[in-house]
């Protein structure tokens, strides 16, 4: 298992979304590694292990960062996650409470039906059988991402990445967009979730009408000029806004808060 770790102190572990891998919160990584704990870590599938055929389910993904808990040798730690990492971050939570301080979601999303987004995962689903699979990337990626000329953002770097994965095993992520019931847990965890999100990632921003009906702690932020991926679109006020997170629901953070009032 392909797993990085750097600093001390609470733990925070990335979860990167689908296609990417661990390098995709590189930098908050390394920035975040003077304060904490960071770890990080490659989803089944898109590791060493990239183009097998292996078993992807809530079930595996939430077992997995189990492993990565004991590994490292940590009992609970912060989880901060990118798009459909924000669906593993989620059950782990719901299935292990005292194992999570906090939830950090970036470009989330919820299975909301007639939403533009739970559209485009159906023909997704629909279609994957009809198209090569080159072709089919290429439709999930125009479908899900959608080309903004405000930031730089676009399908390319999915595709690029996409078509090395496991036909298979892409199947049975957009098969776990409708059979995992994260609307009815999301009510149920305990933990405070910090929701970073872009004002251009409409496709994404749409599921989440009944968000602040189900999250009992939440903090949403929605950043100007920036899309899905908007800690890479706005860095500085994501981190700002994270620590300041992590400031109230931390030990660390309230102990580098307090820090910086003395200074003052």
């Amino acid at each position: 298992m392909n797993i990085e770790q750097k600093g001390s102190g609470e733990a925070i572990i990335f979860i990167h979304g689908v296609v990417g891998n661990q390098q995709a919160f590189k930098y908050q990584f390394e920035s975040l590694s003077n304060d904490y704990h960071v770890i990080k870590y490659d989803l089944l599938g898109h590791g060493t292990d990239r183009g097998e055929n292996i078993v992807l389910s809530i079930d595996t993904l939430t077992e997995q960062l189990k492993e990565i808990y004991h590994t490292v040798g940590i009992t609970k730690a912060h989880l901060c996650s990118l798009s459909f990492g924000n669906f593993i971050a989620g059950a782990f939570a719901f299935r292990y409470p005292d194992m999570v301080s906090s939830l950090a979601c970036v470009g989330g999303y919820l299975a909301e039906p007639k939403t533009d987004l739970f559209q485009a995962f159906q023909r997704n689903q629909e279609t994957f059988y009809n198209l090569d699979f080159k072709d089919w990337i290429g439709q999930y990626a125009n479908s899900v991402i959608p080309r903004l000329l405000t930031v730089d953002e676009g399908p390319e770097k999915f595709i690029e990445y996409g078509v090395t994965m496991n036909p298979d095993v892409m199947k049975q992520i957009v098969d776990l967009f409708f059979s995992y019931p994260f609307e009815q847990e999301l009510p149920l965890i305990e933990a405070p979730y910090f929701w970073f999100m872009g004002e251009f990632d409409q496709i994404h921003l749409d599921t989440l009408i009944t968000l602040k009906e189900k999250v009992q702690l939440l903090t949403l932020v929605i950043a100007s000029n920036a899309g899905h991926l908007a800690y890479r679109h706005a860095p500085n006020l994501f981190e700002d806004q994270y620590r300041q997170f992590l400031s109230l629901h931390s030990s660390t953070g309230l102990y580098l808060a307090n820090i910086k009032k003395r200074q003052k």
